[in-house]
Protein backbone atom coordinates (compact mmCIF):
# COMPACT_ATOMS: atom_id res chain seq x y z
CA UNK A 1 0.00 0.00 0.00
CA UNK A 2 2.70 2.15 1.04
CA UNK A 3 4.53 1.39 -2.40
CA UNK A 4 1.03 2.40 -4.62
CA UNK A 5 0.86 5.67 -2.38
CA UNK A 6 4.94 6.05 -3.21
CA UNK A 7 4.05 5.28 -7.10
CA UNK A 8 0.86 7.47 -7.41
CA UNK A 9 2.94 10.42 -5.69
CA UNK A 10 6.20 9.80 -8.18
CA UNK A 11 2.99 10.05 -11.29
CA UNK A 12 2.22 13.00 -9.63
CA UNK A 13 5.54 14.53 -9.64
CA UNK A 14 6.23 13.45 -12.89
CA UNK A 15 3.25 14.99 -14.85
CA UNK A 16 3.62 18.34 -12.71
CA UNK A 17 7.01 18.63 -14.45
CA UNK A 18 5.76 17.01 -17.90
CA UNK A 19 3.32 19.97 -17.20
CA UNK A 20 5.67 22.38 -16.31
CA UNK A 21 8.48 21.80 -19.22
CA UNK A 22 5.03 21.72 -21.45
CA UNK A 23 3.89 25.08 -20.49
CA UNK A 24 7.34 26.42 -20.48
CA UNK A 25 8.56 25.25 -24.09
CA UNK A 26 4.57 26.85 -25.23
CA UNK A 27 5.68 30.04 -23.42
CA UNK A 28 8.93 30.08 -25.53
CA UNK A 29 6.67 29.21 -28.52
CA UNK A 30 4.16 32.41 -27.93
CA UNK A 31 6.95 34.46 -26.36
CA UNK A 32 9.33 34.16 -29.18
CA UNK A 33 7.73 36.85 -31.32
CA UNK A 34 7.67 39.09 -28.33
CA UNK A 35 11.31 38.71 -27.74
CA UNK A 36 11.70 39.44 -31.23
CA UNK A 37 10.10 42.74 -30.89
CA UNK A 38 11.75 43.80 -27.68
CA UNK A 39 14.95 45.42 -28.75
CA UNK A 40 12.31 47.55 -30.94
CA UNK A 41 10.07 48.34 -27.95
CA UNK A 42 13.54 49.68 -26.31
CA UNK A 43 14.69 51.58 -28.47
CA UNK A 44 10.81 53.24 -29.04
CA UNK A 45 11.13 53.97 -25.84
CA UNK A 46 14.75 55.08 -26.04
CA UNK A 47 12.87 57.81 -29.03
CA UNK A 48 10.33 58.70 -26.65
CA UNK A 49 12.78 59.70 -24.03
CA UNK A 50 15.18 61.33 -26.43
CA UNK A 51 11.89 63.54 -27.79
CA UNK A 52 11.24 64.78 -24.37
CA UNK A 53 14.74 65.55 -23.36
CA UNK A 54 14.81 66.95 -26.60
CA UNK A 55 12.02 69.22 -25.91
CA UNK A 56 13.05 69.95 -22.26
CA UNK A 57 16.27 70.81 -23.93
CA UNK A 58 14.23 73.11 -26.64
CA UNK A 59 12.17 75.22 -24.07
CA UNK A 60 15.40 75.94 -22.10
CA UNK A 61 16.84 77.29 -25.06
CA UNK A 62 13.88 79.34 -26.01
CA UNK A 63 14.23 80.83 -22.18
CA UNK A 64 17.60 80.80 -22.39
CA UNK A 65 17.07 83.39 -25.52
CA UNK A 66 14.25 85.27 -24.08
CA UNK A 67 16.31 85.80 -21.16
CA UNK A 68 19.31 86.70 -22.93
CA UNK A 69 17.09 88.94 -25.24
CA UNK A 70 15.83 90.68 -22.12
CA UNK A 71 19.64 91.00 -21.09
CA UNK A 72 20.36 92.89 -23.82
CA UNK A 73 17.98 94.55 -24.18
CA UNK A 74 18.78 96.16 -20.33
CA UNK A 75 22.24 96.57 -21.60
CA UNK A 76 21.42 98.45 -24.72
CA UNK A 77 19.44 100.94 -23.04
CA UNK A 78 22.06 101.83 -20.47
CA UNK A 79 24.17 102.31 -23.61
CA UNK A 80 21.70 104.75 -24.52
CA UNK A 81 21.59 106.11 -21.16
CA UNK A 82 24.96 106.75 -20.69
CA UNK A 83 25.45 108.20 -24.79
CA UNK A 84 22.69 110.26 -24.08
CA UNK A 85 24.32 111.42 -20.38
CA UNK A 86 27.81 112.32 -22.37
CA UNK A 87 25.99 114.40 -24.62
CA UNK A 88 23.81 116.07 -22.72
CA UNK A 89 26.82 117.36 -20.31
CA UNK A 90 29.25 117.52 -23.68
CA UNK A 91 26.55 120.26 -24.83
CA UNK A 92 25.88 121.43 -21.08
CA UNK A 93 29.93 122.91 -21.20
CA UNK A 94 29.36 124.24 -24.72
CA UNK A 95 26.27 126.14 -23.31
CA UNK A 96 28.52 127.36 -20.59
CA UNK A 97 31.70 128.90 -22.77
CA UNK A 98 28.48 130.41 -25.10
CA UNK A 99 27.26 132.07 -21.76
CA UNK A 100 30.58 133.94 -21.26
CA UNK A 101 30.06 135.32 -25.36
CA UNK A 102 26.64 136.14 -24.92
CA UNK A 103 26.73 137.95 -21.31
CA UNK A 104 29.91 139.64 -22.94
CA UNK A 105 29.03 143.32 -22.53
CA UNK A 106 31.83 144.42 -25.02
CA UNK A 107 29.68 146.02 -27.29
CA UNK A 108 29.42 149.14 -24.73
CA UNK A 109 32.47 149.91 -26.01
CA UNK A 110 32.54 151.58 -29.86
CA UNK A 111 36.04 150.67 -30.98
CA UNK A 112 36.52 147.47 -33.54
CA UNK A 113 32.39 147.28 -33.14
CA UNK A 114 32.44 145.27 -36.39
CA UNK A 115 35.30 142.85 -35.72
CA UNK A 116 33.26 142.23 -32.68
CA UNK A 117 29.82 141.80 -34.46
CA UNK A 118 31.76 139.32 -36.86
CA UNK A 119 32.53 137.32 -33.99
CA UNK A 120 29.22 137.35 -32.61
CA UNK A 121 27.92 136.10 -35.75
CA UNK A 122 30.44 133.64 -36.09
CA UNK A 123 29.05 131.96 -32.70
CA UNK A 124 25.37 132.30 -33.93
CA UNK A 125 25.98 130.75 -36.73
CA UNK A 126 28.12 127.79 -34.50
CA UNK A 127 24.70 127.87 -32.39
CA UNK A 128 22.34 127.47 -35.29
CA UNK A 129 24.83 124.15 -36.18
CA UNK A 130 24.39 123.00 -32.55
CA UNK A 131 20.97 122.98 -32.74
CA UNK A 132 21.46 120.18 -34.33
CA UNK A 133 23.20 118.45 -31.43
CA UNK A 134 19.99 119.33 -29.33
CA UNK A 135 17.59 117.93 -31.54
CA UNK A 136 19.22 114.69 -31.09
CA UNK A 137 18.94 114.81 -27.31
CA UNK A 138 15.41 116.23 -27.47
CA UNK A 139 12.95 116.09 -29.73
CA UNK A 140 11.46 119.15 -31.57
CA UNK A 141 7.81 118.61 -29.22
CA UNK A 142 10.23 118.57 -26.25
CA UNK A 143 9.94 115.07 -25.22
CA UNK A 144 13.51 112.96 -25.17
CA UNK A 145 13.79 110.35 -28.00
CA UNK A 146 14.28 108.14 -25.69
CA UNK A 147 11.39 108.54 -23.10
CA UNK A 148 9.14 107.11 -26.09
CA UNK A 149 10.86 103.96 -25.38
CA UNK A 150 10.08 103.88 -21.85
CA UNK A 151 13.81 103.95 -20.69
CA UNK A 152 14.39 102.79 -17.36
CA UNK A 153 15.63 106.20 -16.56
CA UNK A 154 13.04 108.37 -17.67
CA UNK A 155 12.70 110.24 -14.66
CA UNK A 156 16.08 111.20 -15.07
CA UNK A 157 16.35 112.03 -18.95
CA UNK A 158 13.32 114.27 -18.36
CA UNK A 159 15.28 116.29 -16.11
CA UNK A 160 18.45 116.60 -18.08
CA UNK A 161 15.88 117.38 -21.34
CA UNK A 162 13.89 120.20 -19.43
CA UNK A 163 17.78 121.73 -18.22
CA UNK A 164 19.20 121.41 -21.82
CA UNK A 165 15.92 122.73 -23.25
CA UNK A 166 15.65 125.71 -20.84
CA UNK A 167 19.30 126.74 -20.94
CA UNK A 168 19.34 126.55 -24.49
CA UNK A 169 16.19 129.18 -25.08
CA UNK A 170 17.97 131.20 -22.66
CA UNK A 171 21.32 131.05 -24.31
CA UNK A 172 19.45 131.82 -27.81
CA UNK A 173 17.69 134.75 -25.76
CA UNK A 174 20.98 136.28 -24.47
CA UNK A 175 22.58 135.60 -27.97
CA UNK A 176 20.04 137.38 -29.56
CA UNK A 177 20.12 140.73 -27.57
CA UNK A 178 23.82 140.94 -27.67
CA UNK A 179 23.29 140.50 -31.55
CA UNK A 180 20.88 143.15 -31.73
CA UNK A 181 22.89 145.57 -29.55
CA UNK A 182 26.23 145.02 -31.27
CA UNK A 183 24.56 145.44 -34.90
CA UNK A 184 23.21 148.83 -33.16
CA UNK A 185 26.31 149.65 -31.77
CA UNK A 186 27.55 149.18 -35.24
CA UNK A 187 25.03 151.21 -36.94
CA UNK A 188 25.84 154.12 -34.57
CA UNK A 189 29.44 153.76 -35.61
CA UNK A 190 28.60 153.74 -38.94
CA UNK A 191 26.83 157.01 -38.22
CA UNK A 192 29.52 159.07 -36.52
CA UNK A 193 31.65 157.89 -39.50
CA UNK A 194 29.17 159.30 -41.74
CA UNK A 195 28.86 162.27 -40.22
CA UNK A 196 32.52 163.14 -38.99
CA UNK A 197 33.10 162.74 -43.06
CA UNK A 198 30.36 165.46 -43.45
CA UNK A 199 32.04 167.81 -40.78
CA UNK A 200 35.35 166.96 -42.14
CA UNK A 201 33.70 168.17 -45.50
CA UNK A 202 32.33 171.57 -44.25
Amino acid sequence: MHLNKILSLIDIVVGFFQLYFYLLSISKLLLSPFLCVLPWLQVLLWSFSIKERSKSIQKANKSLKESSRQRRNLLLASKKYQEFQRDAEELLLWMEEKFKVAEDESYRDPTNILRKLKKHEAAEKEMQANQVWLDRLVQVNGRPLMLAEEHPNSQSISRKSSLLSSRWRRLQDKMADRGDKLRQAGQQEQLMELLQWECEDL
